[in-house]
């Protein structure tokens, strides 16, 4: 086991942040199993808005944590023997956990809007039609995914030790690695990145015209869900090692290639920060939509509530999804500009 200070802040955290959904998710199951009296519809109401300001407090505190991992990861980088960056740090525990770890730390502020989302609208309506489900959803989605979230810190930390590990260039140029490109051939990495910008663009079309054609809003979910993967492959077989290159190129610094590791990328290139959070914030809010949509559709109210959210969320998708296709083509203008200078 590893330790330094910084993993002790964020298993605190973690336990903190556990704890107090722990009693959120009490307070969500007196919630729903209130009977229907006046009197208990009162105090279930405010329990009903605690229990909001609770989802609030963990929806930002676990968003702050995703960069708190990160740079926590980073803090390891020269305790694990072979780590050039944090890929061999979440490769140095049992099971390579650190992977999950931090799969399910993406996952978590997704389904957290959503209930907020909803939330949201049920505030607005005047009975909080959607106040049992919203508890519900609170005690076996949101709760569960935090004690998981929770749970793998544990496991990843506790069972981390200074052991040798691959550097990430080593694992991921392997002959038939972790990428199906390269079993079917590097070529294959551009074809990758003209499909992840055509399903960018399809998803922002959609959006735009989805108010005319209510179908479009599933079409876009269909994109989005296809986009996912898509972007992993482009960011590790494409962007990094062009990327990569070029800045090798132009700085004039030493550095084997091809090199796909998207952490690389990251530390090389900080625009690709802003890059990754606009792309998941413009997918997921296509997810957003489309669960808020099967939600309120029963429910007359509720649906007029929601309308303006659904607006907003659509602006949100159009405004992040062109941003991040601004900052790719921009760093590809960039390199191309100094090519030809």
């Amino acid at each position: 086991m590893i330790w330094n200070f910084h993993i002790v802040v964020e298993l605190l955290l973690g336990i903190l942040t556990l704890l107090l959904s722990g009693y959120g998710a009490y307070i969500a199951f007196k919630i729903w199993r209130f009977d229907e009296s006046q009197n208990s519809s009162k105090e279930r109401e405010n329990y009903y808005y605690l229990l909001s300001m609770i989802a609030i407090i963990l929806l930002v505190s676990r968003s702050i944590n995703v960069f708190y991992f990160y740079f926590v990861l980073v803090s390891l980088v020269p305790v694990i023997p072979g780590s050039m960056c944090p890929y061999g740090v979440l490769d140095a525990s049992i099971f390579s956990s650190g992977f999950f770890d931090l799969g399910i730390k993406l996952f978590v502020p997704f389904i957290y809007c959503v209930w907020l989302l909803l939330d949201l609208i049920n505030k607005r309506t005047k009975n909080l039609n959607l106040s049992v489900i919203l508890s519900k959803g609170y005690s076996f989605v949101l709760f569960p995914a935090l004690l998981v979230d929770a749970g793998l810190d544990w496991i990843y930390f506790w069972f981390s030790e200074t052991i040798q590990v691959n550097c990430c260039r080593n694992i991921l140029n392997e002959a038939g690695g972790y990428s199906p490109l390269q079993i079917l051939g590097s070529e294959t990495a551009f074809i990758a990145f003209l499909i992840m910008v055509f399903l960018i663009f399809g998803i922002i079309i959609f959006q735009y015209y989805q108010n005319r054609r209510p179908f479009y809003s599933t079409t876009s979910l269909i994109l989005a869900i296809l986009a996912i993967p898509i972007v992993l492959i482009t960011v590790q077989e494409f962007i990094a090692p062009v990327w990569i290159f070029a800045s090798k190129s132009l700085l004039n610094q030493p550095l084997g290639e091809p090199h796909h590791c998207p952490f690389c990328l990251i530390k090389r290139w900080w625009t690709m920060i802003p890059f990754l959070l606009l792309i998941w914030l413009g997918l997921a809010s296509v997810g957003w939509q489309v669960i808020i949509r099967q939600v309120v559709q029963k429910n007359i109210e509720s649906v007029e509530k929601a309308q303006p959210i659904l607006n907003n969320l659509r602006f949100i998708t159009l405004f992040s999804l062109t941003g991040g296709l601004l900052i790719l083509f921009g760093h590809i203008g960039f390199f191309l500009l100094f090519d030809l200078t």
